[in-house]
């Protein structure tokens, strides 16, 4: 799954992001927007546990902590505008950006 191009990621409070491979970045990415369609908002508990299936089952030679990537990659869609974290109830929550 490592291949040669790399995305340098964005953190929304301007910390450090690590660099990752494209093909790890679209693949995270995509599941962080396929789960949030069908289940938005939700905690991050919850989305890294439904990102983790899903890329686990389009991808199941993927190795790393599936946990880490969300995180990275979650960071930095926030910071492109792309999803948002509300508080709802006390809970911070994830979601799409309307």
């Amino acid at each position: 799954m490592a291949g040669q191009d790399k995305i340098q990621l964005v953190h929304p409070d301007g910390k450090n992001a690590p660099r990752i491979s494209v093909d790890t970045y679209k693949l995270v990415s995509d599941a962080i927007i396929e789960v949030l369609k069908k289940h938005q908002p939700m905690s991050f508990t919850d989305l890294a546990r439904e990102v983790r299936k899903q890329v686990t089952t389009n991808n199941p030679e993927f190795t790393g902590s599936v946990e880490w990537f969300t995180v990275s990659v979650k960071q930095h869609m926030e910071a492109e505008g792309l999803l948002e974290t509300t508080v709802i109830k006390g809970r911070k929550m994830h979601r799409l950006k309307q």
